[in-house]
């Protein structure tokens, strides 16, 4: 399929990796809210390859949801946009100011700047911090805090647990009850620790992620501004043919060799 460059007037919403793979997931924690917001739509979505990248890795085990979302892209029901390709110097920019920040977010925010009149339905409370062009929010269609206490209480097949052993989306419901007005939570350290745990390795990633930016905040200007001349450099150090790419083959087998395996 042949890329058509983007009308971005034509284009009034861009969709992240989140609501794709809450619509296409059933057991996944935002697949009420996606399957309600993207189904009223009767229109296309944008996206970047990155983000759909994000969603077939997320969806690789779930063979049926993976096809529909090929279907998906197949039928232009949702359009891709090679932003990482075509703005790779504006997606190093933001990734140097938010030093957090996913790849996939960062393409998403330079398609906000694309299609400026366009909004993002995401699940990500990270957008609303993120800003395009020089300080502006990005338009956003994104769920109520509070949302994911409901969308567990939505009519399911029975669940039959192991004796014992909580279901994800007990646990999910727990960690994410907030205490009501005036409680003190009880939760100790080492219980959170061990809900935690039990938790999936991409969901414990991003809580990382928040905590650490939580606790030490962005990243200082004067570093951000040297990251992203770092960047710069880089990229064009590459595209010149002055450094030559190292094989990803070789790398890993320096690490295998480095760590003894």
């Amino acid at each position: 399929m042949t890329f058509r460059p983007l009308k971005a007037s034509a284009i009034n919403y861009l969709v992240d990796a989140g609501p794709l793979i809450g619509l296409l997931d059933g057991d996944d924690q935002w697949h009420g809210w996606g399957r309600e917001t993207l189904t009223v739509l009767d229109e296309r979505l944008a996206t970047t390859e990155t983000a759909v990248a994000e969603a077939c890795h997320r969806l690789r085990q779930l063979r049926p949801a993976l096809a529909e979302l090929i279907e998906l892209i197949a039928s232009e029901r949702v359009l891709l946009v090679p932003v990482l390709s075509e703005q790779p110097r504006r997606v190093g920019e933001l990734l140097a100011k938010y030093p957090l920040m996913a790849t996939g977010d960062a393409t998403l925010v330079v398609l906000s700047e694309l299609c400026p009149r366009a909004k993002l339905i995401t699940v990500d409370e990270d957008f609303r911090r993120y800003r395009r062009f020089r300080n502006q929010a990005i338009p956003l269609v994104i769920p109520e805090r509070g949302w994911v206490n409901a969308l567990w209480q939505e009519s399911r097949p029975p669940i039959h647990p192991i004796p014992g052993r909580r279901s994800r989306s007990s646990r999910l419901r727990r960690l994410a009850a907030r205490p009501e007005s005036g409680s003190v939570a009880t939760m100790s350290v080492d219980q959170l620790v061990a809900e935690i745990r039990s938790l999936p390795r991409d969901v414990v990633t991003d809580l990382v992620d928040r905590v650490l930016f939580e606790t030490h905040g962005g990243q200082d200007p004067a570093h951000a501004q040297a990251w992203s001349a770092t960047v710069q450099r880089r990229v064009d150090e590459i595209r010149s043919g002055a450094v030559e790419g190292i094989p990803g083959e070789t790398t890993s087998a320096k690490i295998r060799r480095i760590v003894g395996r």
